[in-house]
Order: C-alpha cells, then sequence, then structure tokens
C-alpha cells in the first residue's frame, strides 16, 4: 500500500500550476513528504490508545487557520472549491 498526496487537491493543485522554473523541486519535496511520513507509526500510536492524532486543523489558533485559508481562497479560481 502506498499513501500519494493527490495533485488535484485545489491547494497542491495551485501551487504546482503557479511553480515555475520551482516546479521541479516542489514535486522532489512532495515525493519526500510521501516516502518519509510514518505512516505506520501514526497507526500504531493509534490503535495502541495513545494519543489520537490531530485532524482539521483542531486545536490551532483561529488566526492559523485564517491564514491558511486565505492563501488557499487567493490561489484557487476553481468552481469546485468555492
Amino acid at each position: 500500500m502506498r499513501y500519494r498526496i493527490s495533485e488535484e487537491h485545489p491547494a497542491v493543485k495551485a501551487v504546482l500550476e503557479s511553480a515555475g522554473p520551482l516546479l521541479p523541486q516542489i514535486r522532489a519535496m512532495l515525493r519526500v513528504i510521501e516516502e518519509t511520513v510514518p505512516v505506520q507509526r501514526i497507526w500504531l500510536d493509534t490503535t495502541e490508545g495513545k494519543e489520537v492524532p490531530r485532524t482539521g486543523f483542531v486545536g490551532e489558533a483561529p488566526t492559523e487557520v485564517v491564514a491558511v485559508l486565505e492563501v488557499m481562497f487567493r490561489n484557487n479560481t476553481s468552481d469546485s472549491f468555492i
């Protein structure tokens, strides 16, 4: 089994489309993330009853969430995102 970052996700797609000459470095960075995220460790920690992984910006300051959303909104022109 392999986990991949979806290049069709609106945020990822926007970055890839505007990357210009940095596209090879960004693709390499995404690949490194795909290859090094400790999926097995996350699964083990979750099933062993340890702390549940945070998702969906849980516990983040509202200003952090707004900053991310502003970037995504500004850089996305697709109707499916809105």
